[in-house]
C-alpha cells in the first residue's frame, strides 16, 4: 500500500513538473516575441528617423548652395552691373557644378517676367501658384521652398525661391527646381528593410513621392486600392496614414496587401515611420518590411522551445528515476544532487552573460550620444582657445590681466581633456596624456571645488604632511577620480548625526619597498557591510551603497588608479564611516627635469610668410583662424564652401596659396574630397585637415599624399603654424 502511494506521488509530481515547465516555456516564449517585435520595430524607427533627417539635410545644403549663388550675384553686382547674359553665364556655371539634382535655374526680376533660365524650358508657372509664392519672398526677403508637384516628366520636383538683394531692394528671385527622384537615388533607394522591404516618402496627405514602385509615385495607394479591390479591407492602412498626418514619429503592425508577381495577396506587415521637415511642410519616411521575415525566427524559438521542454521533461522523467532508486542505492541520490547543482551554475553562468550583454549594449549607446556632444563642444571651445592664446601671445606676463587670460586658456585645455575622457565611452580614439604633477597642487586647486559642493553640516580637513609628491599622471583623471569618492562620502553622510570629511595626503613604503603617494578621504557616513566592500568596484553590481548614493563610478575611479600603476584599499564600519586609500607610484625629480630640457632643446617658431586659404563651415572659427594667422604673419584668404574654394582654383592661372587648411565635415563637399580634387591639379599644395572625428582613417590619406598632416580640435592659430612650420622644416632636411 505504501508502494502504492508512494508511486501515485511521484506520478503528481512529474505532472506538476510538465504544467510548471509548460508554462515557464509559454512565457519565455512570449517575452521573447515581444522582445524581437520591439528591437525590429526601433530598427525601423531608427532607418525612418535617419532618413528624414537625411532628407533634411540635404535639402537644407540645396538651399544653402543656391543662397551661396545669389550672394555670388550681389557680389558682382558690387563689380559691374548686371545684366541677363552675366546672370545667365553664372546660372549655367552654378548648374554644371550642382548636376543632375538641380533641374533648372531660373533668374526673375522684381516685374515677375524671366530674365534668364537654364537650360531652357517653356513651363506655365502660374499653374503652380507662382504668383501666391513670388509675393511672398518678395514681401520676407527670405527663401522659400514650394509644395511637390509633378512636372511634365511624370516624376515630381519642387522649387526653391531664393530673393536677390541688392544694397537692401528686392531685384527678383533665382528660382531652383529640385528633381525629387535624383534625391530618392542618392538617398533612399539604396536603403533596405529586410528581404523585402522599402523606404518610401509621402506628404501630409498621405500622396507618395518616392516609391520603389515608380507606377504608385504621384498616388494614394488607399484610394488606388479601394477602387481596384473593393472587396479588401483597408482600414489599418487608413489608421496608419492618419497616425502619420499628425507629424509625428512612431511604428506601426497592420494587415495590409502585398503585390508580387500577378498576385496581389494579403500580408501583415511592419512600419518605423517620421516626419522630414521641409520648408513650411512636413513629409512622411515610411519604412515597410512584411512580419513574416521576423515570424519565421519567432516560430524556430518556438520550436526550440518545445524541443526544450520535451528534453526538460526527459530529464525530469530521469531524475524521478533516480528518486526512485535513490531509496535504495544512496549512491544515486548523491548523482543527482550533483547533477543539480551543475545546473544551477549553467543557469548562473547565463544570466551574468546576459547581464554583461546588456552592459555593452548600452555603452554602446552611451558612446554615440558622448561622440556627437564631444564634437559640439569641440567646435565651441575651438574659438575660446584660440582667441585667448592670441591674447596670451600679445600681453605682458608682467600685468594683471595676464593671469586672468591665462585661466581661460588653460580652463579650455583643461575642458578638451574633460571631452577626451567623455570620448573613452565612444569608439574614438583618444590618446590620454600623462605627465609629472604634484598631487598636492591638485588638491589645493580642487579645494574651492569640494567645498562648493559640500552641504553647511559637513566640517573639511585637509591635511598635506608631504607637498614634494612627485606622480606620473593624468591631471583631468585624477580630478574625476578625487570628485568621484568626494561624492560617494558626501551621500553616505546625508543622515549621519556627525558629518566630517577628512582628505589626507602622505608619503609610505609599500609592501614592494617602492615610495607611494597615499591619498585618503574618510567619511562619517553610513558605512558599508563587507558583502558591499567585496563587490563596490564590480561594473555590474547595482545595489546602493546608501540612501543617496548609487555607487555608479566606483569601476571607474579603480580602473584610473591602476592606470597610473597605483591600488586602492578600502576599510568600512556600518554607521560609523568609510576610508579609501589610494596610493600613486612616486617618480624621479631628477628624469622629470632631463626630460623637460630635452622638450625645450629645440623649440619650433611661430611665425611664418606663406600665404594661406581657410575652409570652415563654422564662421566663427574661420574668423578666429583667419586673426590668428595673420598676427603670426601669414597672409590668409577665408572661405565656408568647399565650391568656392573650387571656383577660386578654377578662376585662377596663378599660384593662390601654399596651404589650405580645411575641415574635415561640411556640407556639399567633404574635406577629403576637395583635397582630392585640388592635390590632382598641384601636387605641391601643403593640405592640413582640422577635425573632431579622429576614428577617420587619416593617416590613410597622408600615405596616399591627399593631405599632408592633421589636427583634432579644438585647434588655435599656434598650434596650426606649429604644424605648417614641422612641414616646411621636414621639406627643407630632406
Amino acid at each position: 500500500m505504501n508502494k502504492v502511494k508512494f508511486k501515485i506521488t511521484l506520478i503528481l509530481i512529474f505532472v506538476a513538473m510538465i504544467v510548471v515547465i509548460k508554462n515557464i516555456n509559454y512565457k519565455s516564449f512570449i517575452d521573447y516575441e515581444n522582445t524581437i517585435l520591439s528591437q525590429q520595430n526601433n530598427h525601423l524607427l531608427t532607418i525612418a528617423k535617419s532618413t528624414a533627417k537625411s532628407l533634411e539635410l540635404h535639402i537644407d545644403g540645396k538651399v544653402r548652395e543656391i543662397t551661396n549663388l545669389a550672394d555670388n550675384l550681389a557680389i558682382l553686382s558690387e563689380e559691374t552691373k548686371l545684366s541677363n547674359k552675366l546672370i545667365l553665364k553664372e546660372l549655367e556655371s552654378f548648374q554644371k557644378v550642382q548636376g543632375k539634382e538641380i533641374l533648372e535655374l531660373r533668374y526673375i526680376d522684381k516685374n515677375e517676367d524671366t530674365a534668364a533660365i537654364y537650360p531652357m524650358r517653356m513651363i506655365n508657372l502660374k499653374d503652380l501658384n507662382f504668383n501666391d509664392n513670388f509675393k511672398r519672398v518678395r514681401a520676407m526677403k527670405i527663401p522659400y521652398i514650394s509644395k511637390p508637384f509633378i512636372n511634365s516628366t511624370g516624376k515630381f520636383a519642387f522649387y526653391i525661391y531664393q530673393p536677390l538683394i541688392l544694397n537692401n531692394n528686392f531685384e527678383g528671385i533665382i528660382l531652383g527646381k529640385i528633381d525629387l527622384e535624383n534625391i530618392y537615388n542618392k538617398l533612399v533607394k539604396s536603403i533596405k528593410a529586410g528581404k523585402q522591404g522599402y523606404v518610401m516618402v509621402k506628404d501630409s496627405n498621405g500622396i507618395a513621392l518616392m516609391h520603389p514602385v515608380k507606377q504608385q509615385i504621384g498616388f494614394d495607394e488607399i484610394k488606388i486600392g479601394e477602387k481596384k479591390y473593393p472587396k479588401f479591407d483597408f482600414s489599418e492602412l487608413k489608421t496608419l496614414v492618419k497616425e502619420q498626418s499628425k507629424g509625428e514619429e512612431g511604428t506601426f503592425i497592420y494587415d495590409s496587401y502585398w503585390q508580387s508577381e500577378k498576385k496581389f495577396k494579403k500580408i501583415k506587415k511592419m512600419c518605423g515611420y517620421a516626419p522630414a521637415f521641409i520648408g513650411d511642410e512636413f513629409w512622411v519616411v515610411s519604412v515597410v518590411m512584411s512580419y513574416d521575415e521576423i515570424s519565421a525566427p519567432i516560430k524556430n524559438y518556438f520550436y526550440s522551445s518545445l524541443l526544450v521542454s520535451f528534453i526538460m521533461i526527459l530529464i525530469f522523467a530521469w531524475i524521478l528515476s533516480l528518486i526512485i532508486r535513490m531509496v535504495k542505492n544512496k549512491e544515486a541520490y548523491q548523482m543527482e544532487n550533483s547533477y543539480l547543482h551543475e545546473l544551477n551554475e549553467a543557469d548562473k553562468k547565463l544570466r551574468e552573460k546576459e547581464a554583461e550583454l546588456h552592459h555593452k549594449r548600452k555603452m554602446e549607446t552611451i558612446g554615440t550620444l558622448t561622440g556627437g556632444i564631444a564634437h559640439e563642444f569641440n567646435n565651441i571651445l575651438m574659438p575660446i582657445m584660440g582667441y585667448s592664446e592670441m591674447i596670451l601671445r600679445n600681453l605682458d606676463s608682467d600685468t594683471d590681466i595676464y593671469e586672468d587670460v591665462k585661466v581661460i586658456y588653460d580652463s579650455s585645455k583643461r575642458s578638451q581633456e574633460i571631452i577626451d575622457q567623455i570620448l573613452t565611452y565612444s569608439d574614438e580614439k583618444i590618446n590620454v596624456e600623462h605627465k609629472v604633477l604634484f598631487l598636492s597642487e591638485i588638491l589645493f586647486e580642487m579645494k574651492k571645488i569640494i567645498e562648493s559642493i559640500l552641504s553647511k553640516d559637513i566640517e573639511l580637513k585637509l591635511i598635506i604632511e608631504d607637498e614634494k609628491n612627485f606622480i606620473i599622471g593624468n591631471e583631468t583623471q585624477l580630478h574625476q577620480v578625487i570628485l568621484n569618492l568626494v561624492k560617494n562620502s558626501i551621500n553616505a553622510m546625508k543622515n549621519s548625526k556627525k558629518q566630517k570629511l577628512t582628505i589626507k595626503l602622505s608619503r609610505i613604503i609599500g609592501e614592494d619597498n617602492n615610495e607611494y603617494c597615499k591619498l585618503s578621504i574618510k567619511d562619517t557616513g553610513c558605512g558599508m557591510t563587507e558583502e558591499t566592500l567585496e563587490k563596490i568596484f564590480d561594473p555590474f553590481y547595482t545595489k546602493k551603497l546608501s540612501k543617496n548614493s548609487t555607487g555608479l563610478g566606483l569601476s571607474v575611479v579603480v580602473g584610473i588608479v591602476e592606470k597610473h600603476g597605483g591600488y586602492i584599499q578600502v576599510s568600512s564600519e556600518i554607521n560609523k564611516g568609510s576610508n579609501f586609500n589610494l596610493f600613486f607610484p612616486l617618480t624621479n625629480t631628477k628624469k622629470m627635469n632631463s626630460n623637460k630640457l630635452e622638450k625645450e632643446k629645440y623649440p619650433i617658431q611661430l611665425e611664418g610668410h606663406e600665404k594661406i586659404m581657410i575652409l570652415d563651415d563654422e564662421k566663427f572659427i574661420v574668423k578666429m583662424l583667419k586673426k590668428g594667422l595673420e598676427g603670426l604673419g601669414y597672409t590668409t584668404e577665408s572661405f565656408e564652401n568647399g565650391y568656392d574654394v573650387l571656383k577660386r582654383f578654377e578662376n585662377s592661372s596663378s599660384k593662390i596659396c601654399d596651404i589650405l587648411i580645411t575641415d574635415l565635415t561640411m556640407p556639399g563637399i567633404s574635406g577629403i574630397e576637395l583635397a582630392t580634387l585640388l592635390k590632382e591639379k598641384n601636387k605641391n599644395l601643403k593640405i592640413i585637415l582640422i577635425t573632431a572625428h579622429p576614428k577617420e582613417p587619416l593617416e590613410i590619406y597622408i600615405e596616399d599624399g591627399i593631405i599632408n598632416d592633421f589636427l583634432l580640435k579644438p585647434v588655435s592659430a599656434a598650434e596650426i603654424s606649429r604644424c605648417i612650420r614641422k612641414l616646411f622644416l621636414s621639406k627643407k632636411n630632406r
